[in-house]
């Protein structure tokens, strides 16, 4: 799940894995983002948890009416070296996943 939000002034972006059908497979599909160079926190490695987060950043908006200078700090946000990173980790394990076949 990638998503953008208003945080405290600032426009934030998240990327988040889940939910999966069991905590079996979600954590798997941790394992294989983490073997494709995702770091994961220990604490995020258990069948309990339901969502994730792999990336945050934030980055400020001056003028919220502005609807150019949102869509161009979403780009912003969005063409960051390390999400690009996240991203193709992900798209290289969502076709490793056998359950995603």
């Amino acid at each position: 799940m990638l998503w953008f939000a208003p945080y405290y002034g600032k426009l934030k972006h998240c990327i988040e894995v889940g939910p999966f059908d069991s905590g079996r497979q979600r954590l798997e599909f941790l394992l294989l983002l983490e073997k494709n160079g995702v770091k994961i926190k220990q604490s995020s490695k258990v069948e309990t948890g339901t969502y994730t987060r792999l990336w945050t950043n934030t980055i400020d908006i001056k003028d919220w009416q502005d609807t150019n200078e949102i869509a161009q700090k979403m780009n912003d946000l969005y063409s960051n070296k390390e999400l690009r990173n996240i991203h193709a980790a992900l798209v290289k394990s969502i076709t490793e996943a056998p359950y995603f076949k």
